[in-house]
């Protein structure tokens, strides 16, 4: 799988491109067959949900992503976590923007000490895509008030000036 190249594009550029192309057909195979091995794992499903959603393929993705979280493998606890942020990402990605807000809604409840800067701000852009405007200005003003960067201050300013 290429990725569109913009531009006039090198040869390096080029060579790179088929690279990664060669490099990633064999992933979903291999994927593949360590589910077959471990078809109840977190990592297992994990991984299988980012290569899909890397893809673009994202209701595969959602599924592993779910599978990962339903999982009761006592291994890699900690993949449950970015299972489920990655969940709420992947129904922001096809349009569900009210399972994305009940994922990222589920995320906050479970693990109040987790990328919270993320999580609030791919919430507020859930509200704000079903023009729920004072929710996502409320997430919004929260992100703001925890980020560092000044970069993302002004542009989470200008989000809820555009949002009154």
């Amino acid at each position: 799988m290429i990725d569109k190249i913009t531009g006039m594009p090198d040869s390096k550029m080029i060579l790179k491109s088929l690279k990664n192309a060669y490099v990633r057909r064999n992933l979903e195979n291999e994927y593949l067959e360590n589910l077959t091995k471990d078809p109840q794992g977190i990592q297992t499903n994990f991984q299988a949900g980012v290569y899909y959603f890397e893809a673009k393929e994202y209701s595969k993705a959602i599924q592993f992503f779910q599978k990962a979280i339903d999982s009761n493998d006592s291994k890699n606890l900690e993949k449950k976590h970015d299972a489920l942020f990655n969940l709420g990402i992947s129904y922001l990605e096809i349009g569900n923007f009210k399972l994305a807000i009940s994922t990222f809604n589920s995320y906050l409840s479970k693990y109040p000490n987790g990328d919270l800067v993320s999580v609030l701000f791919f919430r507020a852009n859930a509200y704000e895509e079903l023009n729920l405007k004072e929710e996502a200005k409320a997430d919004y003003k929260k992100v703001l008030e925890l980020t560092l960067d000044p970069d993302e201050k002004q542009d989470l300013q200008m989000r809820i000036d555009s949002l009154n």
